[in-house]
């Protein structure tokens, strides 16, 4: 019978709340915005640490990376930020 129940019904039976679950991620949107300008400038300049800084693959981060894996690298981690706040959302403000 509680499944017939239109979803507004389990929203606020639940305790839901959107803002609370984006405020991690809204949060981090412009300070990643701010890193990627930041970076994006400096490798534009020619900063001598930014031509023999780097590490593994990509030694030279003045480049194009042939590989892409730094963009899989940093959706990666936002993904894993997002579910790791999500997590830490359900427990705590869903589950007390």
């Amino acid at each position: 019978m509680s499944s017939l129940l239109p979803p507004e019904h389990h929203i606020k039976s639940c305790l839901i709340s959107v803002g609370l679950a984006l405020r991690g991620p809204l949060f981090q949107i412009p300070i990643f915005i701010s890193v990627y300008k930041g970076v994006s400038e400096m490798a534009a300049l020619p900063v001598a640490s930014m031509q023999s800084g780097g590490l593994l693959w990509f030694s030279d981060l003045t480049v194009y990376d042939p590989y892409f894996a730094l963009p899989l690298v940093t959706a990666a981690t936002m993904f894993i930020t997002i579910e790791v706040w999500m997590t830490i959302y359900l427990r705590y403000y869903l589950l007390q």
